[in-house]
């Protein structure tokens, strides 16, 4: 997620995936009042990267059929057909005119069939534990200016008993850790594992 300080980007992520982006801010969108809009933002690149297309509704375009009318999250808007949204957070109910986190419309949340569709990808494609012993961790996150180069830093955190991590992939920046007399990091551990 990009803080939209620096200027609004869109969101992207490939379908399905392992990557994905997209904005945040305080923003309300004229209906999401919780002080972020990075929840359904995200949510909505969550739902492409586990394989979810969009509900082609409000200019969202490229997804598949969607059961509802206007992307909406329910079948019906009254009676025993009618679908409602739950925060469980704030206690509030959102009305079945809700639309879909898939589609591009406001007052979003998620539908049933999205939903389900999202909980049948889980559990048809466990996510598998590594064999690797867990060992402590070490996330760094922060951004580099390309134009400059310059590097901020996030405060960095130790995660104990991690488990294995994603094989980097190569790019054009790369952090290297090295001990108090300068010594890659890596040049020690392979060392001491031969």
């Amino acid at each position: 997620m990009v803080d939209d300080a620096g200027g609004f980007m869109r969101g992207c992520a490939n379908l399905p995936g392992f990557v994905g982006s997209g904005p945040t801010g305080a923003g309300s969108w004229g209906w999401d009042f919780d002080g972020s809009y990075g929840d359904w933002y995200g949510g909505h690149e969550l739902g492409h990267a586990y394989g979810r297309p969009h509900a082609n509704f409000c200019g969202a375009e490229g997804g598949g059929s969607y059961p509802y009318s206007n992307g909406g999250i329910s079948p019906s808007l009254s009676g025993d057909q009618a679908i409602y949204g739950f925060d469980i957070h704030s206690q509030e109910i959102y009305t079945a005119d809700w639309s879909d986190v898939m589609s591009y419309c406001p007052n979003q949340w998620l539908s049933d069939f999205t939903y389900e569709a999202l909980l049948a990808h889980f559990q048809n494609n466990p996510i598998l534990t590594h064999s690797a012993t867990p060992m402590d961790r070490l996330s760094i996150i922060g951004t580099i200016d390309p134009a400059t180069n310059q590097v901020e830093l996030a405060p960095l955190f130790i995660i104990p008993d991690a488990d294995d991590i994603e094989p980097r992939t190569p790019g054009d920046y790369a952090i290297v850790l090295r001990n108090s007399t300068g010594v890659n990091w890596h040049a020690i551990r392979s060392h001491l594992t031969r």
